[in-house]
């Protein structure tokens, strides 16, 4: 066992925690940084075992036969510790113990094997490594290191050369650690992953620079990768967490943000697809689609469960990263990115509408929504492609048995109320799943599918009409079997299938306030249940929002908890 401190996220919060993790046995009467077999020592410099290197000995300063502490005056001192001038102990100790903290968290959500396959080799400061990161675990100082006033100095230059230190970054070293991690998912499976003899050669996400910042934002609790390390790009703080007057990155560059809007915004399209490959169509921008939908699939079961359900969230995604990929190796085009985040998504329906039972209650998750709403905000539906592939004479039952349809039903609940939602660490976590009672009335948001066809290859320009269903009606009530009074049924109201328009595909309703009124009955913590069905100007290609997936799985309806603070009561 060691112990030792690091700094929470990144320098910037100015917050310290202990932490616990593991290095090897003694070494001739020293402790260092290393772990076999899964990490050789970290070596500052890459020059060997030297002064700068931390070494410990075994049997004083709090150290034991069982146990090496790090947690010392000359290691545990931060203040300064972000700027290159000042002594490199802490951010050794600080960078080993984040990299066995995330191993650790690999191996609790399930991985094949032993992870990583082969050890580790972490550097800092590596000669010719200046000023970057990569999945070989390097991590480098950048000029602005070197400023007089660092952490809080810039020339307003171009590039990097504002950057800070890509080790000191905990969403740095959280991407850097999902590489190895999502190739291990995927790419490298042990013979006989699929339970027989013969298995499928999957197909990982290199093609999304393997989805690195979705798991850095679930590890780091935040959407802004980069938010401290490029903080200064553009001039003091005007990149600090994504935010200030430069903000953020769409490409490769640092900070990025997986952001997106609801309603969609066309000024502002944010991680949509496929607007957002427009002008950023590479492995770093199609990961921060399928990244912007992720994390809104983890807020969305976090705010419904704020204790467990973004544990539940990393396990699922572990889950369904494994049974990813049986595609042909697909190239980067429209089609390509859509069809790998469309099987994705489909995998992720699966670890919730598969659900065991619990208490007698139904298969399945009734929070099975909170995954196809997210999506579905980043303009993704669990629609086959061959349904939207442009052509009508290609199809498939049942999603589309009489060729292009693109409709869906997707519908998620909003408390119209930010007072309840949850900041931690500069970051907000929308709570919209507790309605207050006797408050506002809920918005009900409902997608109805696509907006874009391929054609080849390409989803782009999206056509004159979109192919979604072109109405919608919601149902709620106390019940969830929709049969008791309490019952509240929409009108069918209409959307636009005009693509001139952002609400294309996309509508609200919110019930009255007598209707309202009727549905708080159950009064303090009861529950309120809904669903959403869609369907086209025919009448036709009805989907119901309980049958994901065109019909795939049926699924418990979700609800919202009406409380008579509008806070979660736990």
């Amino acid at each position: 066992a060691a112990k030792g401190q690091v700094w929470k996220r990144d320098p910037g919060l100015g917050v310290v925690l202990p932490r616990m993790f593991e290095v090897d046995p003694s070494h001739g009467g020293f402790y260092d940084l290393r772990l076999a077999p899964f990490s050789e020592r970290l070596d500052f410099g890459l020059d060997g075992m030297d002064a700068k290197d931390v070494l410990i000995p075994d049997s004083r300063d709090g150290s034991s036969a069982t146990l090496a502490d790090f947690s010392q005056t000359a290691l545990q001192d931060a203040t300064g510790a972000a700027c290159t001038a000042h002594d490199p102990g802490f951010a050794q100790v600080h960078l080993f113990a984040m990299l066995e903290l995330y191993r650790n968290q690999v191996v609790g959500l399930g991985a094949y094997g032993t992870f990583p396959r082969k050890p580790w080799t972490p550097r800092l400061d590596a000669p010719g490594f200046e000023c970057g990161s990569d999945s070989g675990l390097y991590f480098g100082a950048c000029p602005g290191t070197l400023l007089p006033m660092c952490p809080d100095d810039s020339t307003s230059g171009s590039g990097r050369v504002d950057f800070l230190h890509y080790g000191h970054d905990n969403t740095i070293i959280a991407h850097e650690v999902a590489h190895n991690q999502v190739q291990h998912y995927t790419e490298v499976r042990p013979d006989g992953w699929c339970g027989t003899t013969t298995c499928g050669d999957p197909v990982g996400f290199s093609r999304l620079h393997d989805l690195a910042d979705a798991w850095a934002d679930h590890f780091e609790d935040t959407n802004c990768t980069g938010g401290w390390v490029a903080k200064n790009a553009g001039g003091i703080d005007a990149s600090r967490y994504c935010g200030g007057t430069r903000g953020h990155e769409e490409g490769s560059g640092l900070p990025r943000l997986h952001e997106l809007r609801t309603p969609f915004d066309s000024a502002h399209i944010g991680d949509h697809f496929p607007e957002h490959r427009e002008a950023n169509a590479d492995g770093y921008a199609d990961m921060q689609i399928g990244a912007a939908a992720l994390w809104q699939v983890r807020e969305g079961v976090r705010s419904l469960n704020r204790v467990s359900g973004h544990v539940q969230y990393g396990a699922r995604l572990a889950r369904a990263m494994q049974a990813t990929g049986i595609i042909p190796d697909p190239d980067d085009s429209d089609l390509a990115i859509f069809t790998m985040l469309e099987d994705l998504e489909f995998q992720m329906i699966r670890q919730w509408a598969t659900a065991p039972a619990v208490g007698g209650a139904p298969v399945g998750d009734p929070a099975t929504n909170k995954v196809t709403a997210g999506f579905a905000k980043a303009g993704l539906f669990a629609i086959p492609p061959i349904c939207i592939d442009g052509n009508p004479n290609t199809r498939v039952s049942p999603a589309c048995p009489d060729g292009e349809n693109g409709g869906d039903a997707v519908i998620d609940v909003d408390d119209a109320d930010t007072s309840n939602d949850l900041s931690l660490d500069g970051v907000v976590h929308r709570v919209v799943d507790y309605l207050r009672l006797a408050g506002k009335s809920p918005i009900f948001h409902v997608w109805t599918g696509a907006r874009f066809l391929f054609n080849g290859d390409s989803a782009r320009p999206l056509p004159a009409t979109a192919p979604c269903n072109s109405s919608f009606q919601v149902e709620v009530a106390n019940d969830p079997t929709f049969s008791g009074p309490s019952l509240v049924v929409s009108p069918w109201t209409a959307v636009t299938t005009d693509n001139r328009q952002d609400s294309a595909c996309y509508g609200t309703w919110s019930p009255s306030m007598t209707e309202w009124a009727a549905l708080q009955q159950g009064g303090d913590n009861s529950r309120l249940y809904y669903r959403a069905r869609t369907q086209d100007a025919r009448g036709m290609h009805q989907r119901l929002s309980t049958k994901p997936a065109a019909g795939f799985w049926t699924v418990p309806p979700p609800f919202a908890v009406i409380t008579s603070t509008g806070q979660v009561n736990f």
